[in-house]
């Protein structure tokens, strides 16, 4: 089936605000060719990473922001992006551990975050990218406008692939993925 990330064709997406109060939309992305975070070497990790730093610091306009890797952040930075929800946490879960997400952590995993802090591209979690488009209370045209927040998410989207081309690098792809926390569910 064919993807549509044609944001202008989704209508009625701004919801009553005394009800829907945050939007997120969010995906997996993976580059074919390389072992998954859980299985990949740490040469594979910081390549991902490379490629990731290099490809958002292209972002312009709404999109544009910094990448931080997490092995430049001391615990106290990387703990209050956690708590704004804008980072991912250090596996500590036994089935994670066991599944290689903590192996050689916090090495070659990092995020982006655009200024507006409504897109976060986080690297080498679970997968080799998530993208996450969101919007909460009053920021930009609020929680509620679910037609902003896939406007962004599509523009990033296809950003990210435009960029990956450029970086000769073919084989970025949507996959659909089997996260470690979700072994055995069904």
């Amino acid at each position: 089936r064919e993807r549509d990330l044609n944001f202008e064709g989704l209508t009625n997406a701004k919801f009553d605000k005394e009800y829907v109060r945050s939007c997120r939309i969010r995906t997996g992305r993976s580059i074919r060719g390389i072992g998954l975070p859980t299985s990949c070497t740490r040469a594979e990790r910081r390549e991902v990473e490379t490629i990731f730093r290099t490809v958002v610091d292209r972002f312009t306009g709404d999109l544009k922001g910094t990448y931080r890797s997490l092995k430049e952040m001391d615990d106290g930075e990387i703990e209050k992006w956690i708590e704004e929800h804008l980072l991912y946490d250090k596996p500590v879960s036994p089935l994670l551990i066991s599944s290689g997400m903590a192996r050689d952590w916090p090495d070659g995993r990092g995020f982006f975050v655009n200024e507006e802090k409504t897109l976060v591209i986080w690297v080498n979690e679970e997968d080799h990218c998530r993208i996450i488009s969101m919007q909460q209370g009053d920021q930009g045209t609020g929680g509620n406008d679910m037609m902003k927040v896939f406007e962004r998410f599509c523009t990033a989207i296809n950003t990210v692939e435009e960029e990956m081309k450029k970086e000769k690098v073919p084989n970025f792809v949507a996959a659909r993925l089997r996260l470690p926390r979700h072994t055995g569910d069904r």
